[in-house]
C-alpha cells in the first residue's frame, strides 16, 4: 500500500500581515518524485495577487489584473494565428498540392521541402507521417507557417497583409502585457514563520 508524506512550510507574505504556504508531497513508492504547490494564505494579498509559478522556489506573485490582461493577449494572438491559418489553408491549399504533385518521387518532394526550409522532418519520418496521415495532410500542415512571399511564390496566392498585420499587432500586445506583468511581479520572500 502506498502512502505519501506532506510537509508544509509557511512564510511571511508580501504585505507582511499574513503568510504563504509551500506544500511538498512525497509519495512513498519507487521512482517517486515530490510534487510542490504554493498557496497564498493571506486574505489581503489573495485579493490582488496570484501565484504565477508553482514549480520554482520561491514563487513569483503577479497581480491578478496583469495576469488576466496577459491571458487575454495570448488568446488574441491565438485567434489571429487561427484566422491566418484558416485563410491560408482555404486559399492556398490547391496551389500547394499542385506544386507538390510536380515531383516525380516523394523523396524529391522531401528534398525540395527541406532545401526550402518548409520541414525539419527527416526522410524516414516524412515517409512515416505520409503513410500514417496521408501526404496531402502532411504538406498542407506546412502551409500556415510559411511567410507571405513564399506562399505567393509556391502557391500562386498571397494572403492579405492585413492578416499578417493583425497577427503582428497581437504578438506585440502579448509581449507588452507579459513584460508589464513581470515588471509588477513580486518574488516571495523566504522569511520562514516559526511553527507554534
Amino acid at each position: 500500500m502506498s502512502t505519501s508524506e506532506r510537509t508544509t512550510d509557511r512564510y511571511v507574505c508580501p504585505c507582511g500581515k499574513g503568510t504563504w504556504s509551500h506544500h511538498c508531497d512525497y509519495p512513498d513508492h519507487a521512482y517517486a518524485r515530490p510534487s510542490y504547490s504554493f498557496a497564498l494564505d493571506c486574505p489581503e494579498c489573495s485579493r490582488t495577487w496570484v501565484v504565477l509559478s508553482g514549480t520554482g522556489f520561491p514563487p513569483t506573485l503577479v497581480r491578478e489584473a496583469d495576469r488576466a490582461e496577459y491571458q487575454a493577449m495570448i488568446e488574441r494572438s491565438r485567434a489571429a494565428t487561427k484566422t491566418l491559418q484558416e485563410y491560408v489553408t482555404m486559399h492556398c491549399a490547391s496551389g500547394w498540392i499542385e506544386k507538390a504533385a510536380t515531383f516525380k518521387t516523394r523523396k524529391e518532394l522531401h528534398t525540395w521541402l527541406r532545401s526550402n526550409k518548409f520541414t525539419t522532418l527527416n526522410l524516414p519520418d516524412f515517409y512515416k507521417q505520409g503513410s500514417d496521415r496521408g501526404y496531402d495532410k502532411v504538406i498542407l500542415a506546412m502551409l500556415p507557417w510559411m511567410d507571405r512571399d513564399k506562399l505567393a511564390t509556391h502557391t500562386g496566392h498571397r494572403p492579405p497583409d492585413a492578416l499578417y498585420d493583425a497577427l503582428d499587432a497581437a504578438k506585440e500586445a502579448e509581449t507588452a502585457a507579459g513584460k508589464a506583468m513581470h515588471a509588477n511581479a513580486i518574488t516571495c520572500g523566504t522569511v520562514k514563520v516559526a511553527e507554534a
